[in-house]
Order: C-alpha cells, then sequence, then structure tokens
C-alpha cells in the first residue's frame, strides 16, 4: 500500500451513508429493495476507503484570501489558511510517492465521489483547489477518459479565460455574492447532463486499474470492512430505489419496501437526523412524520425504551401528535426553554448504540447484510 514515508501524511476518513438526494444521482440499483434481496458488498467501495486514506481534504482556503473577511477574524482565518496549506503540501507530497497506477486510482475514485452528488460542477469548478482539479484533469487524460476531462474543461471555460481559481470562479457565479448568474448556472447544468452517463466509467477505469496494479491492498482494505461500514452501504443502496413520496401515507410509510428494508429506512431516517442535530432535528424535519411507524418498529426488534422514549417526545406536540412537519414547527415555535431541553436530553438513545446494533442484526437476520467477496 503506502510507503511508510507517505503514511503520516496521510488522513483517513470513515464513510458515511449516502443521503437518498445524493444517491439519486448515481446509478440506481432495484435490487436492494426486493424482497429476499442479498447484495455483496463492491470491491469499488474498499477502493473508495483507500482512497479517502489518501487525503480527506481538497476543497479551497476559505477566508484569508477573501476581502469580505471582518478585520478582527482576519488573524483566525489566517492562522487556519495557514494550517490547511501546510496540510495540503503534505498531501500532494504524498500522493507523488505513490506508483503511478495507484495515484491515478485514487485521483479517478475521488473524482468520481464529487461528480455523484447534485450539481457536480457547479461545486467542482467553485469549491476544489486548483492544484487537485489540474491533478483530476491530468488523471482523465492519462487513463483515456478524454470525454470526461473534456466536458470539466468546458466547464471551467464558461467561467472565461480570467477565472483561475475557484475563488474566482465562485465570485463570477454568484456575481460577488448578490445574485446567482442563471445563465451560466443553466450552461453548467447542460454540460452536467452531457457528463452524467460518463461518470461511471471513472470509477471503472480506477477499478481497473486497482485490480491491475494493486489488487491485495484493495482485498486487504475489504477483508477488514467493520458491520457498520457495510451497514452503511447497504443502507445507502435501500435508499436509492426509494422515493420520497412514499412519505405520503403518513400512517404506513414505504409500505412498497420489503419490512426488513422498511424497518432500516426508518431507523436509518431518525439516526441520521438525531446525530446531525438531535432528536429535536427529528422532529423539525419531515422525518419526524415517520415517528409513529418508528415506535411500532422500535417496539418489534426488541427496543422498547427507545420506543418509549420517541412515544414521550410525541406527548409533547399534543394530541392528535401532529404528522406534518409545518404543524409541529408551529407548536416548537412556542416550546418553553425547558421543553426544548426536554427534547434536546432524549437524544440520548441515539448515543447509545443500540439502535446501530439492532439495525446490524435485521441486516444479518434478513440476509441482507453483504458478505465480503475477493473475486474480481
Amino acid at each position: 500500500m503506502f510507503p511508510r514515508s507517505a503514511t503520516a501524511a496521510l488522513t483517513a476518513l470513515a464513510l458515511g451513508v449516502a443521503s437518498p438526494a445524493s444517491s439519486a444521482a448515481t446509478n440506481i440499483d432495484d435490487t436492494a429493495c426486493e424482497p429476499g434481496a442479498r447484495l455483496i458488498f463492491p470491491r469499488s467501495r474498499a477502493l473508495e476507503i483507500m482512497a479517502y486514506r489518501a487525503y480527506v481534504f481538497d476543497t479551497k482556503i476559505s477566508g484569508a484570501d477573501l476581502g469580505d473577511v471582518p478585520d478582527e477574524s482576519r488573524d483566525v482565518f489566517e492562522s487556519l489558511a495557514t494550517e490547511r496549506e501546510a496540510e495540503y503540501r503534505e498531501i500532494l507530497d504524498a500522493l507523488e510517492t505513490l506508483p503511478r497506477a495507484e495515484k491515478d486510482a485514487t485521483l479517478l475514485t475521488r473524482l468520481h465521489d464529487h461528480l455523484t452528488g447534485e450539481r457536480p460542477l457547479m461545486l467542482v469548478t467553485t469549491i476544489v483547489d486548483q492544484r487537485f482539479l489540474e491533478l483530476y484533469l491530468t488523471a482523465l487524460d492519462d487513463n483515456g477518459l478524454k470525454a470526461q476531462a473534456g466536458i470539466m474543461r468546458d466547464a471551467l471555460g464558461l467561467y472565461g479565460p480570467g477565472a483561475r481559481d475557484p475563488h474566482k470562479r465562485e465570485a463570477i457565479l454568484w456575481r460577488a455574492g448578490k445574485a446567482l448568474d442563471e445563465r451560466l448556472n443553466a450552461a453548467l447544468a447542460r454540460l452536467e447532463v452531457k457528463l452524467a452517463p460518463l461518470v461511471p466509467q471513472i470509477q471503472q477505469k480506477a477499478m481497473a486499474l486497482a485490480d491491475a496494479n494493486f489488487p491485495d491492498e484493495v482485498d486487504e482494505i475489504a477483508a477488514t470492512v467493520d458491520d457498520e461500514t457495510k451497514l452503511d452501504w447497504l443502507v445507502s443502496k435501500i435508499f436509492q430505489c426509494t422515493s420520497p413520496t412514499d412519505l405520503k401515507d403518513l400512517k404506513n410509510p414505504f409500505t412498497d419496501l420489503p419490512q426488513p428494508q422498511r424497518d432500516l429506512v426508518l431507523m436509518r431516517l431518525f439516526m441520521d437526523e438525531a446525530m446531525n442535530g438531535g432528536v429535536h432535528q427529528y422532529f423539525f424535519n419531515s422525518t419526524g412524520d415517520t415517528a409513529p411507524a418508528l415506535i411500532e418498529v422500535l417496539e418489534r426488534r426488541g427496543l422498547p425504551e427507545h420506543a418509549r422514549t420517541i412515544a414521550e417526545a410525541m406527548e409533547i406536540f399534543g394530541s392528535p401528535y401532529p404528522r406534518q412537519n409545518q404543524q409541529r414547527r408551529r407548536v416548537m415555535a412556542m416550546f418553553t426553554g425547558e421543553q426544548d431541553e426536554f427534547l434536546h436530553d432524549l437524544t440520548y438513545i441515539a448515543d447509545d448504540g443500540e439502535i446501530i446494533t439492532a439495525m446490524i442484526e435485521i441486516a444479518k437476520s434478513s440476509g441482507l447484510l453483504a458478505e465480503l467477496t475477493g473475486a474480481r
């Protein structure tokens, strides 16, 4: 894998579950939502883990080089910018120590990650540090992905010849913070449509480089993937074939899914919100519409205390429980400080790990949790 001299410069990042919105932009695989589904954890995901160990950050350094930083904050921004620049220098130096195939596979894998979210060209052209952007373009060119490189260069060209860094391009796109340039935005969107069907080829090429040059390293990572990482991947696949319109039946959401997949979706919706902004956020957003269904799942899956806690939280909204988030928000706007604190304090049921443990058990007992494979 990485040379010892480079390892100290490489930062690890735990891979998280993809959100429904970002997953929808990638290849949709309906098999995860079929009864009796059994999915194989992909080696390409192991390559993603390997790539994220190479580097986490490739976005521009914000703050010190922008004119809108308040004077009283400039020292802080300059300090952070200096630290980030040092990190970038280490990352770039470490990438140069990698064998060519490993370096290109790492770059292509990270670029693929950028290009599978919403508005990929808008984000890549205005957020990614110019040095990394140039490395991505070179990796595309050198590996026969010239169509993808051409579209990315066309996107950069829309900003004009003088826009040689992401700060300038962001200022052009947003008209120096005043308003979005609709014509430029529309032109980027057209290129994104053109690029979308070509994005999977980037991951395929990265995987081909890995299989041909360092398959054992990828297999070594795949062999150590833990159940929670596999669970995250599994749930992201289920989200890909789950329509937001399923929430229209608020009394029985996600009824088109088999019970194991439905249970995992309801539990994940709660966990994602609670771990991000507490139980308060779960009820503030539309996810709180599913609270009654979540209680039933938690009770059935052997978590009665967690179910009771959700029920106690629902009681604070009055009876009958308001199933639409706009109704709940009106109630929450009238909360006392004590009521707010009560709701926030219930987040312990997301922190204790028991819901994740139950989700892993659901995936295992139903045969959903992917087994690792050494097949290439």
